[in-house]
């Protein structure tokens, strides 16, 4: 069947072996809508789902029992859903296709985007505004389209997007005589995208902070950064980019990487997509190089770094959240910021507990914290003011 071996990269996705492009993950998304509106299919792993054990040791169907449940009452008529089931016995996810009934039927029926009136808790989040803050005044990004020239740049905001263009040129140097920063903060919830005067891209993640001059100085250009953010640096090898966190300097010339600086989080990760990258800690120049990571601890200050999945780290810009082998706790940090909450964990060993999925950040936290709670022994309880974390 042509769909075969798509199919099985979209359950090694699942299963932590690879992961999905951005294209593959919406051909998949379109491939799990259209193969479980089956109802006889729908019917089958509702009644395996329903009967699966809550305990995580003891909830791993027998996939022999399970394709010769399927064999027998879809012969000659469900060729397409053995081959599936054969696929995913191979890679060893004795639970995939139960939980991948769970994922797209409860998608269907029940997954929202993030509403007021469903997380009250959420509220506060929701309302927040995008500002931006120059020194003299303030601006709502989330109001509307703003077009207007402030200080020797150009200000040019849809409500989804910012672009900051230099009104200094070679015949009216005299406009920008001075720098004078800006800051861009992105509540909970938010993200945002801009582009600096020297044309380069920033993703901005939620709960962050992006300070920014109106004109580059001619040996550098110079941003600040608390939280998360993508960088896509205009390439410059005369004037060097700089990206100063509370923890860190990152010195580029024209490259892609990720910086998650926020304050909150026990650690600060410096992840390479594409160019090279030099980060200065503590007057020391640590070199990275494509698909390398630089984690700093900021309890003991130990820095390492490793080879990672960048998709991993960067996925966010893309509207997709991917976990692959992360403790619980990390995942909190994640989804605290874009739903705007806290996680109050009552037992300290659930910090450790690892899991693997994806979830697209349109998507209810309901929808990705019940999926975690069929699989393990943890429960969580939605509150007005945070979650609940506890073990069952």
């Amino acid at each position: 069947m042509g769909d075969r071996k798509h199919i099985k990269n979209f359950i090694k996705q699942i299963s932590g072996d690879r992961r999905l492009t951005k294209e593959e993950l919406k051909q998949s998304d379109a491939f799990l809508n259209a193969f479980f509106d089956n109802y006889e299919v729908d019917a089958l792993f509702k009644d395996w789902w329903d009967k699966m054990p809550s305990d995580q040791e003891n909830s791993c169907l027998s996939f022999h029992a399970v394709r010769t449940e399927i064999q027998n009452k879809q012969a000659g008529k469900k060729r397409f859903l053995q081959i599936i089931m054969q696929i995913a016995a191979a890679v060893s996810i004795p639970v995939l296709l139960v939980a991948g009934w769970q994922l797209t039927n409860e998608r269907r029926d029940t997954i929202k985007p993030v509403s007021v009136q469903q997380y009250p808790g959420l509220q506060q989040n929701i309302l927040n505004n995008i500002v931006l803050s120059t020194e003299d005044e303030e601006f709502n990004l989330s109001a509307g389209h703003i077009n207007i020239e402030r200080n020797g740049f150009k200000i040019e905001s849809t409500g989804k997007m910012l672009k900051l263009k230099q009104s200094v040129t070679k015949h009216n140097p005299a406009i920008a005589q001075e720098q004078q920063w800006s800051t861009l903060r992105i509540p909970g919830g938010k993200d945002y995208y801009a582009e600096l005067p020297d044309g380069t891209q920033v993703w901005i993640n939620a709960g962050s902070k992006l300070t920014f001059p109106n004109f580059f100085n001619a040996d550098k250009r110079v941003v600040q950064l608390e939280g998360e953010a993508y960088f896509k640096v205009k390439s410059d090898k005369k004037h060097p980019f700089y990206v100063e966190t509370p923890y860190e300097t990152v010195c580029v010339t024209g490259t892609q990487f990720n910086v998650c600086a926020y304050l909150d989080e026990p650690h600060s990760r410096i992840t390479l997509a594409e160019g090279e990258v030099r980060v200065k800690i503590n007057n020391k120049i640590h070199q990275l190089h494509p698909g390398e990571q630089l984690q700093q601890s900021k309890k003991n200050a130990d820095i390492s770094i490793s080879k990672v999945d960048v998709e991993l780290y960067t996925s966010w810009k893309d509207g997709v959240f991917i976990f692959r082998d992360m403790t619980l706790e990390d995942i909190s940090y994640r989804l605290s910021k874009w739903y705007d909450t806290e996680f109050d964990f009552t037992n300290p060993n659930l910090l450790n507990q690892r899991f693997t999925g994806m979830t697209k950040k349109e998507y209810s936290i309901e929808y990705f914290l019940k999926v975690i709670e069929k699989t393990s022994n943890v429960e969580f309880t939605i509150t007005k003011t945070d979650i609940k974390v506890k073990e069952l």
